[in-house]
């Protein structure tokens, strides 16, 4: 025999047992019992055959243990299904189950349901009461425990939303599961929002402000000739998800930190100008930081230092340099009287920190693309506007933490993960005029400046620094 007929032969044996189960009475007791005798009955008759498949064997050809077990696994599913089939084979139901979800058909072809309302608007119908609270109680969850992982504790928790729900009668095409409301509720909905154009706005500031990235927004105005001239009472599209219920979440997040090094620069007339010898080797040392983080949905919008403890001390580094060169943008000296800074220099932008030592530049690291460069800084340094402009935005911006956006009239610099904010929006700024303090704030590894220039687009700001 082949392989080709074995298999043949097998599924047709498989088969004459399905029909011997749908057919075959199996005594008077279990046709006209209940369908719990009518059960036991099948289970019985379910081992008798399943001795039946444990004895096939390969005695034409033995190789092909995998056929084999293909066969008995079809036979057992097709069991399977018979006695479920078979079971309940013959009782009249009064209703027919409309799906999986429970809800029934009525005889006018209507089911019962039940309608969730979010502040007066009905949005989603489930099957019963049951499903829809759990459903809520499900996306709260998901925005709120959800968000949780090693060191954070949940403070508060709040929904901006009034929810109630009223049972319905509908058409079953009406009634969705369970599992496509979260995703509903989760992923919220795709609607365009039109934002009028104030002044002091750019694209970049607008795009901050509600939560985008500036390639979303830009991609969502097509119609942008040119996206660095923004006209006030101009109207462009915000793209964002709108979500049915908006979960104001509070954490308290404790995390282990890093306390980024000092550097003193000590001066030697002796070496060439531009030289640097390290006399002393910086390291970091350690803190524990608690937070006290806000997020609605996914999106965090405040965080709040409530405590430091040191738990080693930073090593200072001390660096020898040559003559001091420096090509002042403004004024004789690199301090001026005011807390205004020069910045040194000799490209179109003034430093924006007294300090030179990047500690990330610009460009891929990873897979993740830096838009600026990393300023080693201390918590508490003067950071400085890089040239005369006008504060677009001055204020938590999430990753970026508490930062500060200066149009310069076709450039745009960004301070970020700063500790203290000395302008706010609309703010005429002189090119250095200390407009902050460095810090940590945000998505940040430790005290430093990240700066920005958006020209068209994310530059090197390092091309407009030297």
């Amino acid at each position: 025999m082949s392989k080709k007929d074995f298999f043949a032969d097998k599924i047709a044996w498989i088969q004459g047992k399905w029909t011997e189960l749908r057919t075959k009475s199996f005594g008077e007791k279990a046709t006209q019992g209940n369908d719990g005798n009518r059960l036991k009955a099948l289970r019985v008759k379910l081992d008798e055959i399943k001795q039946e498949i444990r004895s096939i064997d390969l005695q034409n050809w033995r190789e092909s243990k995998g056929l084999v077990y293909v066969a008995q696994g079809a036979g057992v599913l097709l069991l399977v299904g018979a006695i479920s089939a078979a079971a309940f084979n013959g009782t009249t139901a009064l209703t027919q189950p409309a799906d999986p979800s429970g809800i029934v058909v009525k005889a006018n072809g209507m089911v019962d349901a039940c309608r969730i309302v979010i502040d007066g608007r009905p949005e989603l119908i489930l099957a019963n009461r049951e499903q829809a609270e759990q459903v809520i109680k499900d996306t709260i969850n998901f925005f709120s425990y959800g968000q949780i992982g090693e060191g954070v504790e949940l403070i508060d928790v709040k929904v901006k939303q009034q929810v109630t729900y009223e049972n319905v009668e509908v058409s079953p095409d009406q009634v969705i599961s369970s599992e496509q409301a979260k995703k509903m509720l989760v992923e919220g909905k795709g609607e365009k929002i039109r934002y009028v154009v104030q002044k002091g706005d750019t694209l970049w500031s607008v795009a901050v402000k509600n939560g985008m990235s500036w390639n979303e927004l830009r991609k969502a105005n097509a119609q942008l000739v040119n996206e660095n001239k923004l006209k006030i009472g101009q109207e462009i599209n915000l793209t964002r998800p709108v979500h049915y219920l908006n979960v104001v979440s509070t954490y308290k997040v404790v995390k282990e930190e890093e306390v980024p090094y000092p550097t003193k620069v000590e001066r030697d007339a002796n070496m060439r100008p531009g030289a640097v010898k390290v006399k002393q080797e910086g390291a970091n040392g350690k803190k524990i930081a608690t937070y006290v983080v806000s997020k609605e949905n996914n999106y965090q919008f405040d965080e709040e230092l409530k405590e430091e403890k040191i738990l080693k001390s930073p090593v200072q580094r001390v660096e020898v340099r040559g003559d001091r060169v420096m090509v002042a943008s403004r004024g004789g000296s690199s301090r001026s009287a005011g807390g205004s800074y020069s910045g040194g220099g000799n490209g179109t932008l003034s430093w924006p920190i007294g300090g030179r030592r990047i500690t990330s530049p610009f460009g891929y690291r990873g897979r993740e693309f830096h838009t600026g460069v990393d300023i080693d800084a201390n918590t508490g340094d003067p950071v400085y506007a890089a040239d005369d402009g006008v504060v677009t935005f001055a204020g938590w911006a999430g990753g970026y933490g508490k930062c500060i956006l200066v149009d310069h009239g076709g450039i745009t610099t960004r301070y970020a993960h700063l500790s203290q904010l000395y302008v706010g929006e609309g703010q005429t700024v002189s090119r250095g005029a200390n407009i902050g303090a460095a810090g940590s704030t945000g998505r940040s590894y430790g005290s430093h400046l990240h700066f920005e220039v958006i020209d068209g687009g994310v530059r090197n700001p390092m091309a407009y620094l030297r």
